[in-house]
């Protein structure tokens, strides 16, 4: 049992009218799984409640832009990684501020808007001075609705989560691309429990084969608005 976000997230995952779950994260999914001869159904949960479901064995892991992290690590063990994406701060394209990930001081009087429980909100709130007005969300969707009726001036995300945005509101650009910092995390990995080491064993070199023979570039190739913000292991 394979336990995703119950937000969708197109074109890496979401659900269809017929209740189906499909996009990228949900192909590779399936490749990975078909690689190993695994049968993986996927099970919603809201985002902070995956780490608890898997913990409890009510799913055997966790499918869908899960950042690997030091923090996380410590409760619950990764895959390799099966994609990274650049940290992207973006906003209006007719905004002359120049605007750095690493002097976020030049953000003093605009506000900037993150997914909250995300680590690019936590690396907000940590590293962003007073004069800045950080913006947590419930979801993503509500983050880039404010950026687009102008309650928000910028928003940090990954570039693959900002892709759609980005493809149907074309006065809005990225405005800087963020320098790697450890609180980004390492790529985006699937959870597993810890002692699920053999598991964890086969799905990692069943993500690595997909990429050594081409296929991870096949199933990217199926989605051009987003192929440009992933990077493959």
């Amino acid at each position: 049992m394979v336990g995703i976000d119950n937000e969708s997230y197109p074109p890496l995952y979401w659900k269809t009218a017929a209740g189906r779950w499909v996009g990228w994260e949900m192909d590779m999914l399936h490749a990975v799984c078909a690689r190993i001869k695994l049968r993986c159904i996927e099970k919603e949960f809201a985002w902070d409640g995956l780490i608890p479901a898997l913990e409890s064995k009510q799913i055997d892991l966790i499918w869908g832009s899960l950042s690997i992290t030091e923090d996380r690590a410590k409760v619950i063990d990764f895959t390799h990684f099966y994609y990274d994406t650049p940290i992207i701060i973006i906003g209006p394209r007719d905004e002359p501020l120049h605007v750095r990930c690493e002097a976020l001081g030049t953000l003093g009087g605009y506000a900037i808007g993150a997914e909250a429980g995300s680590t690019l909100a936590r690396f907000l709130l940590i590293n962003a001075p007073k004069t800045v007005n950080v913006k947590t969300y419930d979801t993503m969707d509500n983050v880039l609705a404010d950026l687009a009726i102008g309650r928000l001036d910028f928003a940090l995300e990954g570039g693959s989560t900002l892709a759609m945005f980005l493809n149907s509101n074309p006065e809005f650009e990225p405005k800087s691309t963020c320098p790697a910092d450890p609180s980004f995390g390492a790529g985006i990995g699937g959870g597993l429990r810890k002692q699920d080491r053999e598991l964890n064993a086969r799905l990692s070199a069943a993500i690595l084969g997909l990429s050594a023979d081409g296929s991870w570039d096949a199933i990217t190739a199926r989605y051009p608005q987003i192929s440009r913000f992933l990077i493959k292991p």
